[in-house]
């Protein structure tokens, strides 16, 4: 693929994403970004196909952060 773009392909790559956290659930795992309200969830890994009903693991959704002892 070419790309014909007047910046500089180093400033196009340059990624500013904010850092991924991997929390473990009762039955799987949840990849979010973790924001004011809990961990906003972007991916569900998980072998129990009813976690993907659940709305608080769907894309988007929030889910209480865990505590850290």
């Amino acid at each position: 693929m070419i790309i014909h773009s007047i910046l500089d392909p180093l400033e196009m790559m340059q990624r500013n994403d904010p850092p991924r956290i991997w929390q473990q659930v009762p039955g799987g795992f949840v990849e979010g970004v973790m924001g004011e309200n809990g961990l906003s969830v972007t991916r569900l890994v998980s072998t129990d196909p009813a976690m993907y009903l659940d709305p608080r693991y769907q894309p988007g959704g929030i889910c209480p952060a865990r505590e850290t002892p």
